[in-house]
C-alpha cells in the first residue's frame, strides 16, 4: 500500500536559477534532485498534480508532463486514481536504452565487448577484493552448473550471463552491479551469438577460461583475476570480428 506523505510546502519551490529553462524541465529537474538527494525516497507519495502546480507556480499540464517524463524513466509510478509515488530505482529503462544503442550500432557486438571488457576487467579485481564466503560458495554452485551446461547452447547463456552479473554483485559496488544488470539483454544476445559460432569458439576453452577466473576469484588474487577477465575477452573479439566480416562479406 502506497504511503500517505506529507511535504513541507517549500519542497516544491523551483529555485530562481531554474527559470531559464522550460517550466517543465525545471519541474522535471527539481523533482529528480529531490529524489537524488534522498529527501524523497522510494515509495512516497507526490501531492497531486494541481496541488503541485500551485506550489510550483505552474499549469498542470507542465506538472503533468514532468511526471510523465519521470514515468517513462521508470522513476515514479503514476496510478489512475491513486497518485504518483517515487519508484525503487531499477535497470530496467537503462536495459531498454542500451538494447536500441547497441542494435542501432554498425559494429555493435564488438562494441559490447569492448565496452563490458573496461567496466568487467576492473570488476574483476573489486570483487576478488570484495567477495564474501557466501558468493564464494554461490560462485563454486555456479561453476558446477556452468560445467554441465557447456555443451548446451540455451542453458550456457543463462549460466554465462549470471557468472558475470554474480561478479558484478560480488564486487560491492553498486553502481558496477547496476550497470551490468543493465546489460542482461545485450549480454545474452552476445553470448548467445559468439557461443553458437561452433567453428569458432571452443566450449571446453570457453569453460576453463570463467574457471580460471572464478579459481582466482576464489583465491582472492586480484591481479590474477583481472588478468583472467581481460584474456577472456581476448578471446572473444576475434569470434565477433569474424561474425562482422562475414556480415559485411554477405552485404557485398
Amino acid at each position: 500500500m502506497v504511503k500517505a506523505q506529507s511535504h513541507e510546502d517549500s519542497l516544491f519551490e523551483l529555485a530562481a536559477t531554474s527559470l531559464g529553462q522550460s517550466r517543465s524541465e525545471a519541474v522535471l529537474n527539481h523533482l529528480t534532485t529531490l529524489i537524488a538527494d534522498g529527501r524523497l525516497a522510494a515509495g512516497d507519495t507526490l501531492p497531486p498534480e494541481g496541488e503541485m502546480a500551485s506550489r510550483f507556480s505552474v499549469s498542470k499540464p507542465t506538472v503533468r508532463e514532468a511526471l510523465r517524463k519521470l514515468e517513462m524513466m521508470g522513476v515514479i509510478e503514476i496510478v489512475h486514481g491513486r497518485g504518483s509515488s517515487v519508484r525503487r530505482i531499477s535497470a530496467e529503462p537503462l536495459q531498454v536504452f542500451l538494447r536500441l544503442a547497441v542494435g542501432s550500432l554498425e559494429h555493435g557486438l564488438a562494441q559490447v565487448i569492448e565496452f563490458r571488457r573496461a567496466i568487467e576487467v576492473t570488476a574483476a579485481g573489486l570483487a576478488a577484493r570484495n567477495g564474501s564466503p557466501d558468493q564464494h560458495e554461490a560462485l563454486r554452485v555456479l561453476m558446477a552448473d556452468m560445467e554441465s551446461a557447456a555443451a548446451k547452447h540455451d542453458s550456457w547463456v543463462a549460466w554465462d550471463t549470471k557468472f558475470h552479473i554474480h561478479i558484478a554483485q560480488m564486487t560491492g559496488n553498486t553502481l558496477i552491479a547496476f550497470m551490468i544488470e543493465a546489460l542482461r539483454p545485450v549480454m545474452e544476445q552476445t553470448i548467445s551469438r559468439l557461443h553458437g559460432q561452433k567453428a569458432l569458439r571452443d566450449a571446453k576453452m570457453t569453460l576453463k577460461r570463467h574457471e580460471a577466473i572464478a579459481d582466482a576469484l576464489l583465491a582472492q588474487d586480484a591481479a590474477k583475476a583481472q588478468a583472467a577477465m581481460d584474456e577472456h575477452f581476448d578471446a572473444s573479439l576475434p569470434v565477433a570480428t569474424s561474425l562482422l566480416q562475414a556480415a559485411d562479406d554477405k552485404g557485398d
